[in-house]
Order: C-alpha cells, then sequence, then structure tokens
C-alpha cells in the first residue's frame, strides 16, 4: 500500500515538473540590428537638423574594443608632526568604460559637433566628422584625451581615441516596375 502512495507521488512529481520545463522553455527571439556609421553624407542625404538628430538613436563602437577614458587625481596633504615634514599623496583613479554599441543619445550639436550621453545629460562624449565625413570621437587638440563631464580624461583603449557612431538606418527600397512588350513595326509594301 505504502509503495502504491510512493509511487503515485513520484509519477505527480515527473508530471508537474515537465510542465514547469514546457513554460519555462520559450526563448523570445530578437530581430539583429544592422547599423551604419553615422556621416556628412547620410545627414545631407536625409536632411537631417536640429529634432531629427535628437531623435535618432546613437550608439558608439566601430571595434570590438571597450572605449575607455581614465582620470587621475592627486590629493596632497603635507604636515608637520614633531618637527618631520610628513607628505602624503592619494591617488584618486576615476575609470570609464563604455562597451561596444551601447545606446546614446543627442545632447547637444553645435556646429557639426554632436554631444552623445550614453549615461545621463551631463556626461557626454563630443564626436565629429574626420576628414572623409565619417563622425568619430573628437580628442582634444588632436590628442587621445577627452573631455566628459567636465573632466579631462585620457582614451585608454578603444580605437586609439577613434571610437565611431553608428545610426540604426532602414533603407526601405521601393521600386515601380512598368513592363511592356514590344508590338513590333512592319515596314511598308
Amino acid at each position: 500500500m505504502k509503495t502504491n502512495y510512493f509511487l503515485m507521488a513520484c509519477v505527480a512529481i515527473l508530471f508537474f515538473s515537465q510542465c514547469a520545463v514546457k513554460k519555462t522553455a520559450q526563448v523570445q527571439k530578437h530581430e539583429p540590428i544592422v547599423l551604419t556609421q553615422l556621416s556628412e553624407k547620410i545627414i545631407g542625404d536625409y536632411n537631417l537638423s536640429g529634432e531629427r538628430l535628437t531623435n535618432i538613436q546613437y550608439f558608439n563602437g566601430g571595434n570590438t574594443d571597450t572605449l575607455v577614458l581614465r582620470r587621475v587625481e592627486i590629493e596632497k596633504n603635507d604636515t608637520i608632526v614633531n618637527g618631520k615634514l610628513i607628505s602624503r599623496n592619494l591617488e584618486k583613479i576615476y575609470i570609464v568604460r563604455i562597451n561596444p554599441f551601447t545606446k546614446g543619445k543627442l545632447v547637444n550639436l553645435n556646429s557639426k559637433l554632436m554631444s552623445i550621453s550614453f549615461e545621463n545629460d551631463e556626461l557626454s562624449l563630443v564626436f565629429g566628422p574626420d576628414s572623409k565625413g565619417n563622425y568619430l570621437l573628437y580628442g582634444i587638440r588632436g590628442e587621445n584625451k577627452v573631455y566628459y563631464g567636465g573632466y579631462e580624461y585620457s582614451v585608454v583603449s578603444g580605437g586609439n581615441g577613434r571610437s565611431k557612431l553608428y545610426i540604426d538606418l532602414d533603407q526601405i527600397k521601393k521600386y515601380t516596375i512598368n513592363k511592356r512588350v514590344a508590338t513590333g513595326i512592319e515596314v511598308g509594301p
């Protein structure tokens, strides 16, 4: 009798565990996004300016390197104890990592320079066109340094300070086809 209850309990456990597996096995599928590097040509071709540029989703990237920004701040504290000068330096290191293809938004537009935020509106990076018109991370005086949140950071990795700016551009092309068959022309008698 006890064996029957035990067997029924095992069967019930197996039955309900199989139901749970079926419910949790559903996986959502996402369509891949094809990104296009932003360029002056795209801005011109699609007449992008002002509000239209503000409504676009931006992505940083262009290589597999994470964009890493680094800033060092040194606090000096000099004291005299028992006639001895004691100098203490505290180095504070700030590191910002922006992974490839992180979503960003336009927070400021100044001529051709675009301030893109990947965190909040006070923290943004400036992107501008290179000699070919493609938008890249804009360094200070052409160096591997950028302003971020009002501070100067060194670009440690991420395309040598040349991180690219991308947008999601769906190019939908519509065609109208007009087909006909030539009937031929007969030369007179």
